[in-house]
């Protein structure tokens, strides 16, 4: 009996112990953010910051599992703004103005404004890093030719929340996935950052949404501070060397007017290295992709060799014009994404150390040496009709 009622003692002692989830939140009780903006105020000195909070009530479904908000209503997610000298005196200022508990812990993506991302993003990066809610995972944008508040507005047609539009573009292999661990990685190092940049175009094919968001241009950093964007064939060009091309789809204009062909992209395998001359480095930029038959229509028969032969050359023509576009005018912005000097530091620290005062200027004038090797495969069994 004595020894039941000790049992009995040390299972009630050791319930005092279980506290439980003593610090837990209802989510009712939380304003969930999913998406974050920042931008310059008018005066040019303070930040104007905005965040898009989740409006859990709208998000769950009816008894028959159909959703209760239809898809890119507005009414899925609320934006709320503030002014304040620093991101963190702005973020203060939105949670005293709401009657919820501001949780950052699902903040999916960060909105840079232009002018903000121009001026510097070292004090938000800083933040980002610091702040315990953030997660690192969070993509990294910046508003092309426009304010990051007016992007946290822009509706999506195929989700309820804009951040999760944004995110599966993000995810889809045809553009520059960069997080904010990637970003402050790059920002730290001996290289530049760089990003997507977000842009609001007119869906003319739309009643319910005229615009939309995507994701076009690429947003290149000098330090902290963006200084220009990679358009057309430039971005294309930085995203065959940049590793994060995995979807892709080419059409190519055959010499003597023969006709176009379209490909889809196979494999790619891309590498850089710095070559060490007489002193002076020299870059070195791979490639080796393998591409499918899509379309034929030109008036050749693919089924021949020399056929497949001229569409590889036309292949290779115009992924190195991109490439080489890409790099003269990184090169003209003194802008090293691809992070040269992270490998000279890397490689030959004795030289880096000799040519890091004046990095900038040799690297503007750096040669750059290009192999490009295509493959195109499946030419399928059709001919020319």
């Amino acid at each position: 009996m004595w020894r039941q009622f000790a049992t009995c003692l040390s299972i009630a002692a050791s319930s005092l112990l279980c506290t439980g989830c003593w610090d837990s939140t209802e989510i009712d009780r939380l304003s969930i953010v999913t998406m974050t903006g920042v931008d310059l105020a008018e005066d040019g000195q303070s930040v104007l910051g905005s965040v898009q909070i989740a409006r859990a009530s709208e998000l769950g479904t009816t008894g028959g599992g159909s959703p209760s908000t239809s898809t890119g209503s507005a009414k899925a997610y609320l934006v709320e703004s503030a002014e304040g000298p620093t991101e963190i005196e702005v973020i203060s200022k939105i949670r005293a103005s709401l009657p919820r508990k501001l949780f950052m812990g699902h903040r999916r993506v960060i909105v840079i404004g232009e002018e903000y991302a121009r001026r510097g993003v070292g004090q938000l990066m800083d933040e980002v890093v610091r702040n315990p809610q953030s997660r690192l995972r969070t993509y990294v944008v910046v508003a092309f030719h426009e304010q990051a508040q007016k992007m946290l507005q822009v509706p999506s047609d195929l989700n309820r929340l804009p951040s999760d539009a944004i995110v599966e573009m993000e995810q889809s292999g045809s553009v520059l996935a960069v997080d904010a661990r990637r970003f402050a990685k790059q920002l730290t190092s001996h290289s530049d950052p760089y990003t997507m940049g977000i842009r609001i175009f007119t869906n003319e094919m739309s009643e319910a949404s005229p615009e939309a968001l995507t994701l076009e241009n690429i947003a290149v950093f000098r330090r902290d501070k963006l200084v220009d964007w990679l358009q057309g064939p430039a971005a294309k060009g930085f995203l065959w060397v940049s590793k994060d091309l995995r979807e892709d789809s080419e059409t190519v204009i055959l010499p003597d007017d023969t006709g176009k062909v379209s490909v889809r992209l196979g494999s790619v395998r891309t590498s850089h290295h710095v070559v060490v001359i007489h002193g002076q480095p020299e870059l070195y930029i791979n490639l080796h992709t393998i591409f499918d038959i899509n379309q034929n229509a030109s008036r050749l028969n693919l089924l021949r060799p020399s056929n497949m032969s001229m569409v590889r050359q036309a292949l290779q023509a115009k992924i190195q014009s991109e490439i080489t576009a890409a790099m003269q005018q990184l090169q003209r912005d003194q802008s090293d994404p691809l992070g040269v000097g992270n490998e000279l530091f890397k490689y030959y620290p004795a030289l880096w150390r000799r040519l890091e005062p004046r990095w900038r200027d040799m690297y503007a004038n750096m040669p750059v040496h290009y192999n490009i090797d295509v493959n195109v495969r499946n030419a399928g069994l059709m001919s020319s009709l």
